[in-house]
């Protein structure tokens, strides 16, 4: 549990192009192990690098929203394409608003979901 003194811990993940086979398996499995232990009161995912929108990042991106929420946290997107977003809400999913810029810069872990040790 989080003193009331404490800052709000962001967990920021950046995704870098498509999502292939098994690298949104990755990405959340990443995700899950930052988030492990509480603490965290936002995940900001940056998608201005992720290419064009599909199923595959629609699934995450729900996948991500389902993490957060289970672990006290909010999931913020930033970068979303209009057609992300169009996707998004045609599927039903709300894709939320920007992270503040100071959130943005605080960074505390970087995960890299090519990465197969993740």
């Amino acid at each position: 549990m989080r003193s009331a003194d404490a800052p709000p811990r962001t967990v920021v993940v950046v995704v870098l192009g498509p999502l292939g086979p098994g690298v949104a398996q990755r990405l959340l499995d990443g995700v899950g192990s930052l988030l492990q232990g509480g603490g965290a009161t936002r995940l900001v995912c940056e998608l201005g690098a992720a290419g064009l929108p599909d199923l595959a990042l629609l699934e995450a991106l729900a996948r991500l929203q389902l993490l957060a929420r289970g672990r006290g946290a909010q999931l913020v997107v930033c970068g979303a394409s209009a057609h992300l977003v169009g996707l998004a809400a045609l599927c039903g999913l709300e894709v939320l608003g920007q992270a503040e810029a100071s959130e943005q810069r605080r960074v505390q872990e970087v995960v890299d979901v090519r990465d197969p040790s993740v």
